[in-house]
């Protein structure tokens, strides 16, 4: 997890935007290779993920996604299985 650190603190210390994106984007690699090397396939882990936000019904409040938290909204959620990427 050292190198997660690392590549966020990149981003806290950024001055331009670009540099923001340039840590944005070492995170986002330094991801998809740390779940591949847990052996996974990532395009399976990714495809679940977005399963998974796109079952939650929500609304924006002060520029962020909040879940709505009743019984029927949750009883669409869907479960990313991860378990499905494993890599045999």
């Amino acid at each position: 997890c050292g190198f997660l650190a690392e590549e966020t603190s990149e981003i806290l210390k950024s001055i331009t935007i670009e540099q923001e994106i340039d840590g944005y984007f070492d995170t986002i690699i330094f991801a998809m290779n740390a779940i591949e090397d847990a052996g996974y396939n990532l395009d399976i882990v990714m495809d679940e993920g977005f399963k998974e936000i796109e079952s939650r019904d929500g609304a924006i409040v002060n520029g962020k996604f909040e879940k709505f938290k009743d019984a029927e909204s949750m009883s669409k959620w869907y479960r990313a299985d991860y378990t499905k990427a494993r890599r045999m």
